[in-house]
């Protein structure tokens, strides 16, 4: 137990005002009993010349009352073991014992706990030791009722301690469950923090896949209407044609990108389908970009069975592989074969045990490393992190001798090939 007060709280304030102003009630109701029982003694008093002997005695036990509701205060304010304990020894004196005692003994045990009970012992037998000199009945033994006394109020004062550390306990009890409400409260908090970054993050991250495919094949059109000065009327159009079809596809995939993202069925709208792929490729070779695409035997029925998120993460695979593959190849035939990973048996849902679509492409490195524009080399990593929640996995192979300044017979002697190769599970795993 510790010596801190028990709250500074505005409740614990009005507790502790509402608990002495009773205690200072029924100290004044008792002073105006005891008045009764003073009167009926009789003699002068020896100690005072003038006043009788009841005057003297009575004047007595109103002082103490005084001094122990006194005392109480800076008592239920904060620790004070002494004043309490002097508390408990002034309140047994009269023989009428004062509230302020027993409250006093309360606040013991609240602060000290049980280890306080043999000083509160003591200090009622001192004080009950000291009753004589103001008992108004004279006529009974002094041994006798002082024997009565004590065995009337040590149990008294004995429960009291006790109540005080039922109440610390439960005061403890209920800052625990604070305590833990508030970390629960802070960590949920964190927690909800936490999963907005993520989502934004995931936003993020959907747009780049979504976009960067469609607007640098917007971006290359672009660049030939401003650079080919060769171009008839037909082939103007042409382009113009394919960049406004970019431009609205654009627009219809960041539409989608929020359905998407919902795991509620309520992206179903925007599942990917072969054909989407089918005009991904087209799009690139009107581009062009030569594509030789090599489909595995039962790729599309793998890819038509595989769940939404499995099949859209696809999409993003082959159009971030294709840019990829464009932006920084040396040109040529981009190779890109598509495989199945099968089971060795069927699966749970007595499918044909399809565990993963494999998306492979290889393409020539030039013989000097591009420089990657600003905000770009974002892709594959973006790529990367999308595959890993799904599950699967994104392989990159670094031709030898990738240097900032490459060995220039290396260069001439044998072609070099960045091969990536992209792993969807058939059926994506659950956030």
């Amino acid at each position: 137990m510790s010596d801190a007060p028990v709250s500074s709280s505005a409740h614990a304030r009005k507790v502790q005002i509402l608990v002495w102003s009773g205690t200072a009630s029924i100290t004044v109701v008792q002073t105006l009993l005891a008045l009764i029982a003073y009167l009926k003694l009789e003699g002068g008093s020896t100690v005072v010349p003038g006043l009788d002997r009841w005057q003297v005695m009575y004047a007595g036990h109103v002082l103490i009352s005084l001094t122990c509701l006194l005392l109480l205060i800076p008592v239920l304010r904060g620790p004070r073991p002494s004043l309490s304990i002097l508390i408990v020894v002034l309140g047994f004196i009269p023989t009428w014992s004062q509230v302020a005692a027993y409250v006093a003994a309360t606040v013991i045990g609240m602060r000290k706990g049980a280890k306080a009970i043999p000083a509160v012992v003591a200090a009622v037998v001192i004080g009950v030791a000291m009753s004589p000199l103001l008992n108004p009945i004279p006529e009974e033994p002094t041994l006798s009722s002082v024997a009565t006394y004590a065995m009337f109020t040590l149990p008294i004062c004995i429960v009291c301690v006790m109540l005080g550390v039922n109440l610390q306990a439960r005061e403890e009890l209920l800052r625990s469950v604070s305590r833990e409400a508030r970390l629960i409260r802070t960590t949920q908090e964190a927690r909800i923090a936490q999963s907005r970054a993520e989502e934004r993050s995931r936003i993020s991250r959907e747009m780049h896949d979504s976009l960067a495919h469609r607007l640098s094949l917007v971006s290359l059109h672009a660049g030939a209407l401003q650079t080919r000065t060769d171009l008839d009327i037909g082939s103007v159009r042409k382009i113009a044609g394919s960049i406004h079809t970019l431009t609205a596809d654009a627009g219809r995939e960041l539409r989608q990108i929020l359905a998407v993202l919902h795991d509620d069925g309520s992206g179903d709208g925007a599942r990917a389908t072969w054909s989407d792929v089918e005009e991904v490729l087209a799009h690139e070779r009107e581009a062009g970009q030569e594509v030789d695409l090599h489909l595995a035997g039962s790729w599309v029925e793998a890819f038509e069975a595989a769940d939404a998120r499995s099949r859209h993460a696809v999409l993003r695979a082959v159009e971030e592989l294709l840019t990829n593959a464009r932006r920084h190849g040396a040109g040529g035939a981009v190779r890109l074969d598509c495989e199945v990973e099968a089971a060795d048996g069927p699966d749970d849902d007595g499918g044909d045990g399809v565990v993963a679509l494999v998306v492979r492409c290889v393409n020539d490195c030039p013989p000097t490393p591009r420089p990657t524009a600003p905000g770009g080399g974002l892709g594959l990593e973006g790529l990367r992190e999308r595959l890993r929640l799904l599950g699967g996995e994104l392989h990159v192979s670094q031709p030898a001798g990738q240097t900032a300044t490459p060995d220039r017979s290396d260069r001439t002697e044998r072609p070099r090939r960045f091969v990536v190769m992209a792993a969807v599970p058939a059926r994506g795993r659950a956030d």
